[in-house]
């Protein structure tokens, strides 16, 4: 919370079951991404940053209504309507969703990890490495 208010961008990676920082202290135009509290009963993002967000983005929606605690508490206190999770980092990345519009707007990433994207990083390593030509193949 000391620099809460000072920082452009928060990441938080934990397994905390109440939020690690101030969601009021948190100043316009910053973008939050939460990666830790991935299971219902854990809690790292402050609702009050959920309330505060411009746009919310997810790894996807499903996974995260169902799984992230950052999201199904503040829902089931009704503090955050269900629909105000609406937007994909895919559909992102593909121009089907509009990302910050202006330099006010309080943005927040969540995500629990899903095997698609582990599949596209680790093609996309692969390649990379192919590309350099480093790296081994190892027979198992």
């Amino acid at each position: 919370d000391e620099v809460i208010e000072e920082v452009d961008i928060i990441t938080t990676v934990t397994t905390a079951k109440k939020p690690v920082f101030d969601g009021n202290k948190v100043k316009k135009g910053v973008h939050v991404n939460s990666v830790g509290s991935y299971t219902p009963d854990m809690q790292e993002t402050p609702p009050e940053l959920l309330v505060r967000a411009d746009k919310i983005f997810t790894d996807t929606n499903e996974g995260v209504i169902e799984e992230a605690g950052d999201v199904i508490i503040p829902i089931s206190e009704g503090k955050i309507c269900k629909e105000k999770v609406e937007h994909e980092l895919g559909n992102l990345l593909l121009g089907k969703e509009v990302g910050r519009e202006s330099k006010d707007e309080i943005t927040w990433f969540k995500t629990v990890g899903f095997a698609g994207l582990d599949l596209v990083a680790g093609e996309r390593i692969y390649q990379f490495a192919k590309e350099k030509g480093i790296g081994r193949n190892i027979e198992m």
